[in-house]
Order: structure tokens, then sequence, then C-alpha cells
């Protein structure tokens, strides 16, 4: 799957989304997934979701992440114009439900770091950096 094309997941602050990006890249090239669910592995996360810092981090990046993702694996592997407009439908409704979740929370403080992340993945989409990325296709 060459995951050396992936290194734009290391700008991300918190580890997430390597395995969904492995995993649908495996989907893309026709790959089966296995799961075992027998395994003895350890989280070693030591249980900190609590910590309103941490919890801010998360969102900030799973939200970067959801729009790099979106556009390098969804949008940009689409070349029709009707799968590109449903792609886009898709992440509007994604997004603008999500920024509502925040606004009947009275979480502004939630809702603007979601816009910051948003916005901070399209200007990614935009950068040098990420256009020099070989396509998946």
């Amino acid at each position: 799957i060459n995951f050396s094309e992936e290194k734009w997941m290391d700008s991300i602050s918190y580890a997430l989304g390597d395995d969904q990006v492995m995993f649908y890249k495996m989907h893309l090239m026709g790959l089966k997934v296995g799961t075992w669910y027998d395994h003895s592995f350890t989280h070693l996360d030591a249980g900190n979701h609590t910590c309103p810092e941490k919890e801010k981090v998360l969102i900030y990046s799973v939200f970067r992440f959801k729009t790099i993702f979106w556009h390098r694996f969804i949008y940009s592997y689409h070349t029709s114009l009707k799968d590109k407009f449903i792609d886009c439908i898709s992440i509007i409704y994604t997004c603008c439900f999500s920024i509502l979740v925040s606004l009947i929370k009275l979480r502004f403080d939630i809702l603007k770091l979601k816009v910051s992340a948003i916005r901070d993945g399209v200007n990614f989409i935009n950068s040098p950096s990420y256009k020099s990325i070989p396509s998946i296709k």
C-alpha cells in the first residue's frame, strides 16, 4: 500500500488515522482485511480521555484529518462530476451537522476548534507539499 506516501499524517498533532488510511488503501487495491479478536494487546493511552486539553487536541486532529482524508481518498479518487458532487454534499453535510451539534450544546470553543481544523485542512490541501504527494490511482 506504499504507506510512505502518507507522511502528511505526521503533521497531525494526535496519532490517528493511520488504520483508516491503511485499510482504505487496501480496499482500493482490492485486498481483504482480516480481524483477530483474541489478542492480548494493551492500549497505552493511560486512560487519560477526560483531560479537556487532550479532548481539544483530539477534536482538532480529527477534523483536520477528516478533511484531508476526504479530499485525498474520496474526492480525488472519483472522476465523474456526479460522484464528485455527491462527495461534496457528503462532506458539507458532515461538517454542518458537527458544527450544529456544537451550536446546540453551546460549545463555541469546540465550534471554533472544528472550523479552524477544517480551514487548516483545506489550506494543507492547497499547499505545495500536499500537491507533491503522488496520486492514489
